[in-house]
């Protein structure tokens, strides 16, 4: 199981991209033109704004009317177009042009750094102090290198032509790569609460202490071996059954909440079996075998539906729902028939009586319930 989990430490999560459709799609058909006319980054542009530009000197506002009054210099055609008619006005023109010719010396050093196909000013603001500045990467918007590049451009690290310039990154890749990052911060806290809550419910609803540790070690077992599968068969591309391709961002949060909900139902079927066999007889090892023969039969039964039913989801043409239903189909088999029918009963089986043991002091906090609704 360990084994099965070391491959979560190579976990990239992404979100769908045109990059990972189907071959035969058109979505999967226009990406791979696109890439080969005019290169991967295409797909997935940057949108930098350049803040805090220098406002143009007297000199260069006077310069520039003059050349814009005698033809010398022309306003390009999109900037005149968002002006409207103040591009009539020689005062705001020569604004706007001294500052676009700001945004061009950006956009250059933008274009000199690691990782840029190419930086194209886009458009400035009437106040000449936020320019907009199209950046094409050199890698694809799911590429580790663009995801770098990214943060290169925020690090305000770069040699631009002004010092008190910033730089802010938004579009599509930018957003997927903000996105990723909050996932994976949101992961700890999450399964930290949901793990902290599981071991509280099982520890007042058996009386135990060794019950809730061995159930909460069994789930994270489960966990990690769901997570180790997906970056194995999809992210890695193992066995050849889909193209390499990240993890889908948000499957972390929703797989850990629907296997967690799995595995604690079969927790209760296996462990109130056993529970109730060992209030009768008092010998632990007994109780174990006595009441595996009653839980697995349910646990069992539950677990072939559900195996059944997100396996099912694998045939999709989707990504996201192969995804999905591969994992939770996997994560819900070996916590069902591994984890809860073999490991759990085992480990039980060893420990014997003092797999119910609660130390007095504890005793007297928690409260006494019957899981039956009875005591």
């Amino acid at each position: 199981m360990a084994g099965l989990a070391y491959p979560v430490s190579d976990l990239r999560l992404g979100l769908p991209t045109d990059e990972f459709a189907a071959s035969d799609t058109t979505q999967k058909k226009a990406y791979d033109i696109l890439s080969r006319g005019f290169g991967e980054g295409f797909n997935g542009p940057l949108l930098v704004l350049a803040e805090n530009i220098p406002a143009p000197t007297p000199q260069e506002l006077e310069q520039t009317k003059m050349a814009l009054a005698s033809g010398q210099l022309q306003l390009p055609p999109a900037l005149a177009s968002l002006m409207g008619e103040d591009a009539q006005d020689l005062d705001s023109a020569a604004r706007i042009a001294v500052s676009f010719g700001n945004a061009q010396k950006i956009a250059k050093n933008l274009s000199a750094q690691d990782g840029v196909a190419k930086a194209i000013p886009a458009s400035v603001t009437p106040s000449g102090k936020e320019a907009l500045i199209q950046v094409i990467p050199k890698t694809g918007p799911s590429d580790e290198a663009t995801v770098e590049l990214i943060k290169r451009i925020r690090s305000d690290t770069l040699n631009l032509s002004y010092s008190d310039v910033e730089l802010l990154v938004t579009g599509t890749t930018a957003i997927q790569t903000d996105i990723d990052k909050r996932m994976l911060e949101a992961l700890p806290p999450y399964l930290g609460i949901t793990i902290g809550l599981s071991f509280l419910i099982l520890l007042i609803a058996f009386r135990s202490i060794l019950i809730p540790i061995k159930a909460t070690i069994g789930f994270l077992l489960s966990v990690g071996g769901m997570f180790g599968a997906l970056v194995m068969v999809f992210q890695w591309g193992l066995f050849g059954l889909f193209e390499p391709a990240p993890i889908i961002s948000f499957l972390p949060i929703i797989g850990l909440g629907i296997l967690f909900g799995l595995a604690m139902d079969y927790e209760f079927f296996m462990t109130s079996s056993i529970r109730e066999s060992y209030v009768k007889s008092r010998n632990g090892k007994q109780s174990v075998r006595d009441g595996f023969s009653i839980g697995a039969k349910v646990v069992t039964a539950a677990a072939i539906i559900m195996v059944s039913v997100f396996g099912g989801f694998m045939f999709s043409n989707d990504d996201i729902i192969r995804q999905v239903g591969f994992g939770l189909a996997f994560g819900i088999l070996i916590d069902a028939f591994l984890v809860r029918m073999i490991i759990g009963p085992a480990v039980m089986s060893l420990l014997g009586d003092k797999a119910w043991y609660l130390p007095k002091w504890l005793g007297k906090i928690i409260p006494r319930i019957s899981i039956e609704g009875k005591e």
